[in-house]
């Protein structure tokens, strides 16, 4: 296997395209469709996509790119790790943990910045959440009680590829996305990426739920220090699957980061 750490770029995209049309989620319950305008968002600020390739034929993939984070009146760079993707020839070889070590060394020695994404267990990194939820709605409950956010870190917004919703109690950034489930059956997800309050955020996601749900089928949010499962749940959220929130860092992080706020699916 030949390993490159390729930087991203309308072909390469392109290209990564068409393997995770091909690949993504292959014999799973469901399939992430994901289209070419989300990676060109996902890309926009630049990254990389590290390719394990056998004769040429990518084997194995994991995608990184650049995000801008804000923090009070702090903004700062941070590296957050996309869709990973094993050919289905290929698969239970390693060649997902072995991607996935090989591109974290090369962006961190390079450019000493943390790399955060959220995955499947079984990854060899550090971890920030454990055996933390993805939830989703197509019932949403009123709020019985209030919850304010105890730091709020966001995603800057970047191009117009993703919605915005605002009320008094502040702002969601969201898309959507494209599944399929095992049956053929085509939905459309709105997947909360990053939110700002200044007042309750339960009040805001319900708000955003109701609205949100005139257009898609579902609505898809992670669950992380701030917002609980049992918050979810009494908001109408169920339990869709588990995840783990992986950090790669060379250097110590602040607190605050526990809080951390911008997820992609």
């Amino acid at each position: 296997m030949k390993f490159d750490l390729i930087p991203s770029s309308a072909a390469t995209t392109a290209e990564l395209h068409v393997f995770l049309e091909a690949h993504y989620n292959y014999g799973a319950s469901f399939k992430v469709n994901y289209t070419q305008e989300y990676l060109d968002w996902f890309f926009k600020e630049g990254g990389f996509i590290g390719v394990l390739s056998d004769n040429g034929k990518w084997a194995a993939v994991f995608c990184v790119s650049s995000f801008l984070l804000r923090f009070g009146n702090e903004e700062g760079a941070v590296f957050n790790s996309g869709p990973l993707c094993v050919h289905s020839e290929y698969r239970f070889k390693g060649l997902a943990q072995e991607v996935v070590s090989l591109s974290s060394e090369q962006i961190k020695l390079k450019y000493k910045l943390p790399i955060f994404g959220a995955g499947v267990k079984g990854v060899d990194k550090n971890t920030l959440f454990k055996n933390f939820g993805m939830y989703t709605c197509d019932k949403p409950i009123a709020p019985k009680s209030k919850a304010f956010s105890s730091y709020n870190i966001f995603l800057c917004p970047r191009g117009d590829f993703l919605n915005k919703f605002s009320t008094d109690e502040g702002f969601i950034y969201y898309y959507t996305q494209n599944i399929e489930t095992r049956e053929g059956v085509a939905q459309k997800w709105s997947v909360v990426t990053s939110y700002y309050t200044e007042g309750c955020w339960k009040d805001l996601l319900y708000k955003f739920s109701l609205e949100a749900l005139k257009e898609t089928d579902k609505i898809l949010i992670f669950e992380n220090i701030e917002r609980k499962s049992k918050d979810l749940k009494g908001l109408g959220y169920e339990h869709f699957a588990s995840y783990n929130f992986y950090v790669d860092s060379v250097k110590e992080l602040p607190s605050h980061l526990l809080y951390y706020n911008f997820f992609v699916f």
